[in-house]
């Protein structure tokens, strides 16, 4: 007995494979719309990223002139010898406190008074917008550095600048075993600290 072929289901067989053959056009327009908007924004945002930083760098960069570290910095029964133009630095910031300077780290920044601690949070300690920020001073401070607890507060910066470099003291704890001590160069003292510990906090 010979069986005769159902054309129709010959047809639909023939429909489901060249269904699962050709994907949904829309489906992949829509996949690739989605991710060039992923790329083309995420590319945004580390170009911006990168100009901020490199802003900030700037912005540093013209107070440098005055400031210089000396021969003498690795000594620790004196104070580093470091070179420090206060009455330009007063001149750029009236809010100038006292110039910071971690050995250990090469960390050499002014910092500023702070009125209520968001100021220098976005403003370069030249005075210009940023969030880079600049490193302040807690609002809440004697301004001649007597309390028993002086906040300094900086970002922590991606690029290693700022306070992104204090991370290297649990990196490397031979790194304070070296240069154990801390300063505040101010235009009346010299505040040599020591530093006993280092801890990462939750914000709260």
């Amino acid at each position: 007995m010979e069986m005769k072929k159902n054309p129709r289901n010959q047809n639909d067989r023939t429909e489901n494979q060249n269904n699962n053959k050709t994907p949904h056009r829309p489906v992949l327009v829509l996949l690739f719309a989605a991710v060039l908007v992923v790329a083309v924004y995420s590319g945004y945002r580390v170009l911006a990223q990168l100009a901020t930083e490199r802003a900030g760098k700037s912005a540093y960069a013209s107070v440098d002139a005055y400031l210089y570290v000396g021969e003498s910095e690795k000594t620790t029964d004196t104070f580093p010898t470091v070179t420090i133009d206060y009455n330009a630095l007063q001149e750029i910031n009236p809010d100038f406190a006292a110039v910071l300077y971690v050995p250990a780290l090469d960390l050499l920044y002014p910092t500023a008074y702070s009125r209520d601690n968001t100021e220098y949070l976005t403003r370069t300690f030249a005075g210009t917008q940023n969030p880079c920020g600049s490193i302040f001073v807690d609002c809440n401070a004697s301004r001649d550095f007597t309390d028993l607890h002086t906040l300094i507060f900086g970002h922590n910066m991606k690029n290693g600048t700022m306070f992104g470099s204090l991370k290297k003291f649990y990196q490397n704890p031979d790194l304070v075993k070296e240069n154990p001590y801390f300063y505040l160069y101010t235009q009346k003292d010299v505040l040599c600290y020591r530093i006993f510990a280092d801890l990462t906090l939750p914000v709260d």
